[in-house]
């Protein structure tokens, strides 16, 4: 009986084949990979190929009740992903050695991020294939970020449920006002910036039922999203009328920026308010609601609406300065928990672009990464976990 042929190990970049053969091992790139020289036998070239080698190590949630699991290396990664995709004015450092990371590589610092977090958890593993936990998994990839930049540690650190479980309202007001202060440097180009954030408009008033008159209608269900419309289920608490509320529609709007220009998305926006204020300590975690987040949202872009330039014979379509605009959404975010405000800031563009060397820069990021590190000691436990390196 004839065999299968075994299954291509990799596609040639250049022509497609995916008929390939692993020549030799040409270089090890690091404990957790392996750079091979392949040859294509349909253009008969070589290519050097990175094989990635995980181990199999299960991880276990410390602090939830949940079934021990294999490693998601892919989830993990775009933890990382996160942290690193906006490069600082300085750039990275490679975690294993601490050197520089050139310039041409930028686009795989989530990469390096990962192989040292993959090297670190086959040494914390007590025995080949063992098990490692969560918090080891946090500690170590905190490690690796803090090595590489100052902000990709923070990045990672605000959005870490130990906020949730550790910090107190002072450190987190501690943390919103040393961030104030790099927003100020980053800010100040902007035509609506006034000595800090513009000043967040009011809520809007209960709605009145048209029926009634009586000012109690309420959400039934969550809110969704249709066309650009948020549409939310109501009814009146008094006669009973159900109604679909919208708001947020998508007008023409132009977001400016010494980058470029793009057109204002406004479901991108409502996710970046949305990631801002996921699971916020105690009394703000009620912020979580989907429907909280929308109205999040749409109170940002009412603040935005004085910052908003008209059309003109030039340019046929509204336009808004993308510092205005983020402006807007931060003074929003700073009055519902100074911890969102945080989040939003250390992703923010214009944080990264600050010269390192100013003093008061550098001084309010020593005072941001001191907050997160107390925080992470009581959390993880220093004696327990000595690679967190804080």
């Amino acid at each position: 009986m004839p065999r299968k042929p075994a299954p291509p190990m990799e596609s040639c970049p250049y022509c497609g084949y995916a008929t390939t053969l692993h020549v030799a091992v040409m270089a090890r790139h690091s404990k957790a990979s392996v750079l091979r020289a392949m040859w294509c036998a349909g253009c008969r070239g070589t290519f050097l190929s990175l094989r990635r080698l995980l181990p199999e190590v299960t991880a276990i949630d410390s602090r939830r009740l949940r079934a021990p699991a294999r490693l998601d290396v892919d989830k993990l990664k775009r933890g990382l992903t996160l942290s690193v995709r906006k490069v600082p004015g300085d750039g990275f450092r490679d975690p294993a050695n601490g050197d520089a990371i050139p310039k041409e590589l930028l686009a795989f610092a989530a990469d390096y991020a990962l192989g040292f977090l993959v090297d670190r958890l086959a040494i914390a593993a007590s025995e080949p294939n063992g098990a490692v936990t969560t918090d080891q998994i946090a500690a170590i990839a905190m490690a690796g970020l803090n090595r590489m930049h100052g902000l990709a540690f923070l990045r990672y650190a605000v959005s870490h449920r130990m906020f949730k479980l550790e910090s107190t309202p002072p450190e987190c007001e501690g943390l919103a006002e040393a961030v104030q202060v790099l927003v100020d440097q980053a800010y100040r180009h902007t035509t609506g910036y006034q000595a800090g954030l513009p000043k967040h408009r009011e809520v809007a008033p209960p709605l009145l039922c048209p029926r009634c008159g009586l000012q109690n209608v309420a959400r039934r269900s969550r809110a969704t999203v249709s066309d650009g419309f948020g549409q939310q289920p109501s009814e009146c608490g008094r006669c009973g009328q159900r109604y679909v509320i919208e708001w947020g529609a998508q007008v023409p709007l132009l977001v400016t920026s010494r980058r470029g220009a793009s057109p204002f998305e406004p479901n991108r926006f409502r996710r970046g308010i949305a990631t801002s204020v996921r699971d916020l300590p105690a009394a703000a975690a009620i912020w979580g609601d989907d429907m909280v987040v929308a109205s999040a949202a749409s109170s940002a872009l009412r603040a935005a609406t004085g910052y908003i330039r008209p059309a003109s014979s030039d340019i046929p379509t509204p336009t808004i300065d993308g510092g205005d605009l983020w402006l807007a959404a931060a003074a929003g975010l700073r009055g519902i928990h100074p911890l969102a405000f945080a989040r939003y800031a250390v992703h923010s563009g214009a944080i990264d672009d600050l010269d390192p060397e100013d003093t008061e820069i550098a001084g309010a990021m020593r005072k941001m990464e001191g907050i997160v590190k107390d925080i992470g000691q009581r959390y993880f436990g220093s004696r327990r976990f000595p690679e967190i390196g804080i």
